[in-house]
């Protein structure tokens, strides 16, 4: 998906290791800069790696794989999700 690359190259220059420490008052990391709570819980919802225990799971923001994998549902689910990157979807 296009939309997902486009943003990975706003958010982080598509950079799989990318760290925004304060984006907002809590960090940003990784490919799509997921925040951490963001991303636990969207993980969860689409019911993503249940199998992976919640420690670990905290482990897989850095993963580029896991977070496009996320984001797609994500958008597929509503394009309306593209609020979670607000400043890099208004650009497009």
């Amino acid at each position: 998906m296009q939309i997902i690359e486009d943003i990975a190259l706003c958010e982080s220059k598509q950079d799989p290791m990318a760290l925004n420490p304060d984006d907002g008052g809590s960090r940003s990391v990784g490919y799509v800069q997921f925040k951490d709570q963001t991303f636990l819980e969207q993980i969860r919802r689409f019911g993503l790696y249940s199998y992976v225990e919640d420690e670990e799971l905290k482990n897989l923001i850095w993963d580029k794989y896991v977070q496009k994998e996320l984001m797609y549902q994500m958008l597929m689910e509503d394009i309306d999700n593209l609020i979670h990157w607000k400043n890099c979807s208004q650009k497009l």
